[in-house]
């Protein structure tokens, strides 16, 4: 069971999302999935995705924000999708106050991250906002190859609902 991290995040006025090296879809839409809910929940604390631009931000038009040690510092840092501390792409995690990390969200059965924060906000009764849930919907379905991987299973399909629940236009998604 992970951290409740609603709760986590209702301490901090600085949020930072941190997630791996060379990023795929699943990194990306967890990213940027989980900072635009909390931006639409918690409208006056700062959020920021941080790591390096790469080719799936860019054509997702996401870009990574830049901030100073001082504002990480101040932060909670959420770590995601990343099997283990060297894989991080922003090592400047370990300076934040506190962090969430990616041994509290590791579930051998999940398809993707993405599954697994769909999951955790349904559970929460999040509405969340149109952006969020397509970036979510956009890592989940690649990370299970629009749901062809041995790993996807019935709660797969479950975040998957909920999404679309939460006005993913499915025949939109690339």
């Amino acid at each position: 069971m992970p951290n409740d991290i609603l709760e986590s995040v209702k301490d901090f006025n600085t949020i930072t999302i941190f997630r791996h090296v060379f990023a795929d879809m699943d990194a990306i839409g967890s990213q940027f999935g989980l900072k635009y809910y909390l931006e639409s929940a918690y409208p006056n604390k700062k959020i920021y995705c941080l790591g390096n631009d790469c080719p799936v931000s860019q054509r997702n038009n996401v870009h990574m924000d830049v901030v100073d040690d001082e504002v990480v510092a101040s932060s909670l840092a959420i770590v995601l999708d990343t099997s283990n501390a060297a894989r991080i792409d922003d090592d400047r995690y370990q300076l934040a106050k506190k962090s969430i990390r990616i041994e509290e969200w590791i579930d051998d059965k999940a398809s993707a991250t993405c599954e697994l924060l769909a999951l955790y906000l349904q559970e929460k009764k999040a509405n969340i906002p149109l952006q969020s849930s397509l970036m979510l919907y956009l890592g989940l379905t690649a990370d299970n190859i629009r749901f062809t991987t041995n790993n996807v299973r019935s709660a797969t399909f479950d975040a998957a609902k909920y999404l679309f629940e939460q006005g993913v236009d499915v025949t939109k998604v690339e």
